[in-house]
Formats: C-alpha cells, structure tokens, sequence
C-alpha cells in the first residue's frame, strides 16, 4: 500500500491511494484540490508523477482500474475487460427474489415504452 502526496511548495494539491502486487501499482483512490483555473490539472500530473515513479521503482503496470475517465485514456491503454458475475444458491427465498426482479423490470420496462395506439378496424 502506498500513499502519494502531490505538493507545490508547502500547499497539498492532492493523494493517490495505490496496492501494490506482483510488479503492478492499482490505483485505488485519490482526492485534488481544484482551482477555478482549468488549465490546472492535479489528478492528471499526480498520475503522471505515480506512473514515472512506479517504472522507477520496477514495476511493470500502472493499472487504473475499472471506470471510464479521461485521464485514464490520455495516459494509459486498454488492457482488456472486466467482467462481473453473479453467482446464487437457489434456495426458496433467492428464487423468489429472482422472479420479483425479473417482473418488475418487465413492469419498467412496459411502462417506460411509447404508448401504442391500435389501428381502428
């Protein structure tokens, strides 16, 4: 585990929060202090600054883990996907629970859909 201060002189401007294993850093969470000023970017240098320091330290990937964000495709490259899965016993009250979900996405669904008009006979 390791966290990461970024700081111009004596003010902070952000933390990463990275794990690391196995020759990889995974960014886990950071927090920046923004400015009204746009061209000020602290979570994209602080990333910037992980990246060179882990490849110093020998680590072979910075992964930025899931979520779509655009600092993560100015400074990395996709890696592959991540799937999710779900996985349930069937017991009575899952089985139950299962059903209850199914029917009430059927109901949003229908009443989400145009109204459909019958053409007269």
């Amino acid at each position: 585990m390791e966290l990461l201060e970024l700081a111009a002189g004596s003010q902070v401007l952000g933390y990463l929060y990275n794990f690391q294993y196995g020759g990889r850093a995974y960014n886990y969470q950071g927090g920046f202090s923004y400015s009204d000023d746009n061209r000020h970017r602290p979570g994209l240098i602080a990333h910037a600054m992980a990246i060179d320091q882990a490849r110093s330290r020998g680590l072979q990937i910075y992964d930025f883990l899931a979520g779509d964000a655009s600092y993560k495709a100015r400074l990395g490259r996709p890696m592959g996907k991540m799937v999710w899965c779900r996985a349930q016993r069937d017991r009575p009250l899952l089985i139950v629970e299962r059903v209850a979900r199914k029917l009430y996405r059927g109901l949003r669904g229908l009443a989400a859909a145009p109204d459909r008009q019958v053409p007269p006979a």
